[in-house]
């Protein structure tokens, strides 16, 4: 029978820590939201899989060599059934030192326990699931900051009113459809 279980946990970081996600040094003063690392464990009886989204502007491989391994260890998750990945927030910690943003060596250690705990309540809420697939359009959260320039470049955010700018660049999916199938050239 195939089961899943969801959990979130909160993986804010306390007011005064450094921001990633700009060019410059920025540090939190205040929590407008929490943070937090969304959990899906899935089990279809033989094998269990764990999918990790974490408000953060990434991931690193070094962190995430980390929390699958303690996740393997606390909850018996093969390592190689453990995905970790990231919403991309420009609000949030770094996993790596920037140069504007360096990491916090506390929260650091604590990561694979905070998203761990996560992966063990979602374990513990394991019920009876389906699987089904849907297919939905949304234009409007996100635009295309990439626009093709003059001496053929694409630059992302060249700037408003830049006379060098030719058009907004097609999109990644209009790419590949109109080059290859399974290929993007960048133009």
């Amino acid at each position: 029978m195939f089961k899943a279980g969801a959990s979130q946990v909160v993986i804010t970081l306390p007011v005064g820590t450094a921001l990633r996600g700009y060019f410059r040094k920025r540090i939190s003063d205040g929590i407008l939201d929490d943070l937090h690392a969304k959990t899906l464990v899935l089990d279809d009886g033989e094998r269990q899989a764990a999918l990790i989204i974490c408000d953060l502007i990434g991931v690193t491989k070094n962190a995430i060599k980390a929390a699958r391994k303690f996740i393997s260890e606390r909850c018996g998750i093969p390592e190689d059934s453990v995905m970790i990945a990231a919403t991309h927030t420009h609000t949030g910690p770094s996993l790596e030192d920037s140069g504007f943003s360096p990491v916090d060596p506390d929260w650091y250690a604590l990561f694979p326990r905070l998203i761990a705990g996560g992966v063990t309540a979602a374990l513990g809420r394991l019920r009876p699931a389906e699987v089904a697939v849907y297919v939905g359009r949304e234009d409007s959260i996100a635009f295309n900051r990439r626009y093709r320039m003059r001496d053929g470049t694409v630059r992302t955010n060249p700037g408003m009113g830049n006379p060098e700018v030719v058009e907004p660049q097609k999109s990644i999916a209009e790419s590949i459809s109109e080059d290859r199938p399974g290929h993007w050239t960048e133009r």
